[in-house]
C-alpha cells in the first residue's frame, strides 16, 4: 500500500513537472507573436 502511494506521488510530480515546463514552453513560443500584433 505504502509503496502505491509513494508512486501515486512521484508520478503527480512528474506530470506537473511536465506539463510546467510545456506550459512554459509555449508561453515562450507565443510571447514574441502576441507581442508583434
Amino acid at each position: 500500500m505504502k509503496n502505491g502511494y509513494l508512486s501515486t506521488i512521484v508520478f503527480i510530480l512528474a506530470l506537473s513537472l511536465i506539463f510546467g515546463s510545456a506550459l512554459a514552453g509555449v508561453y515562450a513560443w507565443l510571447k514574441p507573436t502576441i507581442e508583434t500584433n
